[in-house]
């Protein structure tokens, strides 16, 4: 989750097909925190269930710039 303006323009990057069919030509997502960079494949981040395809990343502004985004699941399974 992250602020609209940030996430649109990661969203106009991913052009997945709604059957997965060119999950591997999706971009990687590097995220920065403190010095060090993550890497997310496209299998971290688009969920693949029933032969579907759904990116995990949400747009919300909360208001808060010290809390504007929130890593979750894609990002946990991934790293750690």
């Amino acid at each position: 989750v992250g602020p609209t303006e940030a996430i649109n323009k990661l969203m106009n990057a991913i052009t997945i097909k709604s059957d997965c069919s060119n999950l591997a030509s999706q971009p990687n997502i590097q995220i920065g925190i403190a010095g060090a960079t993550f890497n997310l494949k496209p299998a971290d981040y688009i969920l693949q269930m029933g032969g579907q395809c759904q990116v995990c990343i949400q747009a919300m502004d909360l208001g808060i710039p010290q809390f504007s985004w929130i890593l979750g699941d894609s990002f946990m399974h991934s790293v750690y």
